[in-house]
């Protein structure tokens, strides 16, 4: 007759059932981390082996058992470092590319100024300002005013696009401020967005026109100055009906 089955108990249950979690988490995990430094297939292929040849060594060799939680742990790590080193990695080089970008010295950035002149510092300055990401059309100096002619950010509402406006103007003039020559009497900041006009064809278009004079801006304390109060402390102000109230 054969040999009747043994029966288990619940601890001897509970064990096995939290073996096997362990066993189907860990192949789920090598899926995951083949997929992520090779590819599908092959995590698939790896997590079926996996899979199957894990519990055998694990019945061959019991005393294995207790290293199954750190291994998984092991291979959890290696996911997290799988997946987060490209993107410090690339945060780096973000980073890196960006401080030379607002040094002036970017070998690859597209400047609109000649290395090592006063415009060239001006320009950085602009860029430190607005962000070096933003598109600037053109920067000009003459016969005492500085124009920053660029690509403003449409935010989601009117209200935050208006204000946004704002906040780059002051933003331009105090970091400016600080580098511009005695020569310069007044910043003219002239930002430029995509409309669309009524029949329905996009443009870029000037949507404001704020200049603020020397006198102006040395009143101003800069760290309790109102973005609000821009319009009422321009020396010249400009609004596009599309952006206004």
């Amino acid at each position: 007759m054969a040999e009747e089955q043994k029966t288990l108990t619940p601890d001897e249950k509970k064990k096995i059932d939290k073996e096997r979690t362990i066993i189907g988490a860990f192949a789920v995990a090598l899926l995951i981390f083949f997929w992520i430094i090779a590819n599908f297939l092959v995590g698939l292929i790896l997590a079926l082996v996996g899979g199957v040849v894990v519990p055998k060594i694990l019945k061959s060799k019991p005393e294995l058992r207790k290293f199954m939680p750190v291994g998984l742990v092991v291979i959890v790590i290696l996911i997290a470092i799988a997946i987060f080193a490209p993107a410090m990695k690339s945060d780096k080089e973000w980073r890196s590319e960006k401080d030379e970008i607002l040094s002036g010295t970017s070998q690859t950035y597209n400047y609109l100024t000649e290395a090592g002149t006063p415009a060239r510092n001006i320009e950085s300055g602009v860029l430190m300002a607005l962000g070096h990401e933003t598109k600037i059309r053109k920067i000009d100096l003459s016969e005492g005013e500085l124009w920053i002619d660029y690509i403003a950010k449409e935010n989601l509402t009117t209200n935050l696009t208006r204000r946004g406006i704002w906040t780059d103007t002051k933003d331009l003039v105090k970091e400016l401020s600080l580098i511009l020559s005695q020569d310069v009497k007044a910043i003219t900041v002239e930002p430029y967005l995509t409309l669309v006009d009524q029949y329905g064809e996009e443009e870029l278009s000037r949507v404001a026109l704020i200049t603020i004079e020397r006198e102006t801006w040395e009143k101003i304390n800069w760290d309790n100055f109102l973005t609000d109060n821009m319009p009422n402390v321009a020396d010249s102000y400009w609004l596009h009906p599309a952006l206004s109230d």
